[in-house]
């Protein structure tokens, strides 16, 4: 089973990694993607909204809408694929932020597929949230300073980066990832693994969320997410035998974990409501023949797990021996 033999190859993506430097110290931690989230939302739907109802549902150019497609995604008419479902995952997310001082972040904005051709619009976004209404309850003023990308996978592992962005100029040749580079560096043997969930992480099988993640759940989930992000936002039916997969994958073991549940809550001005985000954080480790399913685990260490992934949810590293 080489996943890679399949048009999982296809699947593409691109990681910008951007800094920020706010005008005074600032406390945080992952919920400052929620409030960076917000804004964006809040301001992409100000600039882009051409008829100013912001009734989206309604709308006429709901389909060729910025704001629609990145952040109230919704299957087009024509699809074939999860027709009875409101919405399908975001062609975006957020991961691998860090504190490099008191006043400077940084962070990766991950986009999937058509949503790169997007980057101007959600650069222009989060320049203006800095200059023009700031972030958290003190609305603290910063500076989107520097955009780095990566022309290859193995650029980005190595933090071998190149500067896209500065004074307000972004290139126009933007980087974009093909999957199918990690084959020229994932071991071809592979017995023991590691899934250290940073961020929580919110899975559900049999439409509960999972407090402990066997293997098995983990591929399920990967599966059924790339296969979405693949259908609609790369042009790609994923054309794997995902029953020969999963029951491979039930072979797999879960050997150790210091798992528990971590809850977050955020309120929602859109729904006008308090939202709870808990899911699973710590580390899982796996025994069996886990080399057939790296391609899988590597495309979710960049692209998250789980729902709620555009909140900075489901963000993971991995640590393997053969």
């Amino acid at each position: 089973m080489n996943l890679l033999n399949s048009n999982l190859k296809n699947f593409f993506f691109g990681i910008y990694t951007c800094q920020i430097n706010f005008n005074k110290k600032v406390n945080f931690d992952e919920r400052f993607f929620f409030a960076l989230r917000g804004a964006i939302g809040y301001k992409l739907k100000k600039v882009t909204c051409v008829t100013k109802s912001f009734d989206c549902k309604k709308c006429l150019l709901k389909f060729n809408c910025p704001y629609k497609y990145i952040f109230e995604t919704e299957p087009p008419p024509d699809t074939n694929v999860l027709k009875k479902y409101d919405s399908i995952p975001h062609p975006f997310l957020f991961n691998n932020f860090y504190k490099k001082t008191e006043k400077i972040i940084l962070f990766d904005l991950v986009l999937v597929g058509k949503a790169i051709d997007y980057l101007p619009f959600l650069v222009y976004v989060i320049d203006s949230i800095g200059k023009d209404s700031g972030l958290g309850k003190e609305r603290i003023k910063f500076k989107l300073s520097k955009i780095y990308s990566y022309r290859k996978i193995k650029d980005f592992l190595k933090n071998k980066c190149i500067l896209i962005y500065r004074n307000e100029k972004l290139l126009t040749q933007i980087p974009i990832l093909k999957i199918e580079e990690i084959k020229d560096f994932i071991p071809e043997t592979v017995e023991k693994i590691s899934i250290e969930f940073i961020t929580p992480t919110r899975i559900k099988y049999k439409n509960k969320l999972v407090s402990l993640p066997e293997f098995h759940i983990i591929v399920r989930s990967l599966i059924h997410r790339l296969s979405a992000l693949m259908y609609f936002h790369c042009g790609k039916n994923l054309d794997i035998d995902f029953k020969t997969i999963i029951e491979k994958s039930k072979s797999i073991e879960l050997i150790n974990h210091n798992i528990k549940w971590k809850d977050y809550k955020r309120f929602s001005t859109r729904q006008k409501k308090e939202i709870k985000l808990g899911g699973v954080v710590g580390k899982a480790e796996y025994k069996g023949e886990i080399s057939s399913f790296l391609p899988l685990l590597y495309i979710g260490k960049f692209v998250n797990i789980g729902k709620q992934t555009s909140f900075g949810l489901g963000w993971y590293n991995l640590e393997y021996s053969s």
